[in-house]
């Protein structure tokens, strides 16, 4: 029974690190672009992906904070570090469903945010959080709660507490930082077409980066080098620089696997062992199944 217990625990967790990412819809067909040893790449990226190429269905681009934020709603401070700036077409491409507020329109405007259940009662409580204002760093930015999000589960590679609107970085960071080809700053997702191959879309990558980065005011990007990385395969795959978080490995997968059958193996060895050893205390039972008419096989059974 213990080694059942065992075996049946560990291979619950293997069956939680394989279900990273799974749980968004169309998920088999929604990539991270990424720029050879790092997984971020420019923010001019995803933009012209989706122009050049048909086969891009959506995209959508992520800013992590540099450090933390300082959030504040009346006497209510905290430090926040899951400040991601994004766009509408999030809760298109990712499984981030609403509670509070319009997806196509929560995100339009600057200064928006949406965020999850659990930061809204951290800073509202029991208040409604439509419409109130967030203060980043004693009043540097001053946002919107345009809507409220469920919680992010666990089996995720990045979990966000807020997503705050991408339309705002051009007037707090850099009027032109969306157009930037040469700043690695954002993370790339797109969601491919259902008939498209990923490999036939990396095949074309050389000669798009090229069209766009011998543009004389783009010549700083000609370095780059994109590739497409299946999100379900971030979190037991990559290890790349600048991942959104810490991931894991396949090679546990397989170690833990190993352990558990082989603990369910010993247990079953153990326990013929003890029937073995107990055989000549149940001759009475073999014997009166063999009177009631079994056979030998059901004896062994």
């Amino acid at each position: 029974a213990i080694g059942m217990a065992c075996c049946m625990l560990i291979l619950l967790y293997v069956q939680d690190e394989l279900s990273y990412d799974r749980y968004h819809d169309q998920a088999d067909r929604i990539y991270r672009v990424v720029d050879r040893m790092s997984a971020n790449s420019p923010p001019a990226l995803a933009p012209a992906l989706q122009n050049d190429f048909p086969e891009i269905e959506e995209y959508t681009r992520f800013k992590p904070p540099f450090g933390v934020w300082m959030m504040r709603y009346e006497d209510r401070v905290f430090y926040e570090g899951s400040v991601y700036s994004t766009e509408a077409s999030v809760f298109d491409l990712f499984n981030f469903p609403l509670v509070q507020g319009d997806p196509n329109t929560a995100l339009q405007d600057p200064n928006a945010v949406v965020l999850t259940e659990s930061m809204a009662r951290k800073y509202f409580g029991d208040e409604n959080p439509m419409g109130k204002i967030l203060s980043e760093d004693d009043g540097v930015l001053n946002i919107r709660v345009m809507g409220v999000m469920k919680d992010v589960p666990e089996n995720t590679h990045f979990s966000p507490d807020f997503l705050f609107s991408i339309a705002t970085m051009p007037v707090f960071y850099n009027p032109n930082v969306l157009k930037f080809w040469d700043d690695n700053i954002f993370y790339t997702y797109i969601r491919l077409s259902p008939d498209a191959l990923p490999s036939a879309l990396e095949q074309k990558l050389p000669l798009f980066i090229d069209k766009y980065t011998r543009q004389p005011e783009n010549a700083g990007g000609s370095t780059l080098e994109p590739s497409l990385q299946a999100v379900t395969d971030i979190h037991l795959y990559s290890h790349l620089e600048n991942e959104l978080g810490a991931n894991s490995d396949i090679a546990y997968i397989y170690i833990l696997s190993s352990v558990a059958l082989f603990m369910l193996l010993i247990a079953c060895i153990n326990f013929m062992n003890m029937a073995t050893a107990r055989a000549a205390g149940r001759a009475r039972e073999v014997g009166l199944r063999k009177v009631v008419g079994a056979k030998r096989l059901q004896l062994i059974r």
